[in-house]
């Protein structure tokens, strides 16, 4: 009976987590960006976007894998950047991180970094934050 009990309070409450982002998630499908979600070392939540200021760019990009750890007291990633399309793509990104309120760390600090992508190939791009206040980060694209 505890068993029982545990599951059905389990389902209850991913039931109400998944109404509770409904909003969001439907929100997040009208923006320009791709959503991710992962895990930090700590248990929490992070949610990292892949914006573009061009949908058909962003439509052939997508975010294959994120690994994410923290050194020295600094949060760094590693993402996977996939393309989709079948034929190169060139582009530029440039990761932003944000502290615990979602204000941007060194807007100015990280230049636009050239990659290419053969169609289909998966590439790793790394960035380490400026200081220990970072807690998420966005990718940014652009042609």
């Amino acid at each position: 009976m505890i068993r029982r009990l545990t599951s059905e309070k389990m389902n209850v409450k991913t039931l109400l987590t998944t109404i509770a982002l409904l909003p969001i998630l439907g929100l997040a499908g009208c923006s320009s960006g791709r959503i991710a979600t992962v895990s930090t070392s700590e248990g929490q939540m992070t949610e990292t976007h892949l914006v573009s200021n061009n949908a058909l760019l962003a439509s052939r990009v997508a975010i294959a894998n994120i690994a994410t750890k923290e050194t020295a007291g600094l949060l760094r990633t590693d993402v996977a950047l996939r393309n989709r399309w079948k034929f190169e793509l060139d582009f530029e990104y440039k990761f932003k991180f944000y502290d615990k309120d979602g204000f941007e760390i060194d807007p100015d600090g990280r230049p636009w970094k050239k990659i290419v992508l053969r169609g289909g190939e998966i590439e790793h791009v790394q960035a380490t934050a400026p200081n220990s206040s970072a807690k998420s980060f966005q990718i940014y694209i652009q042609d």
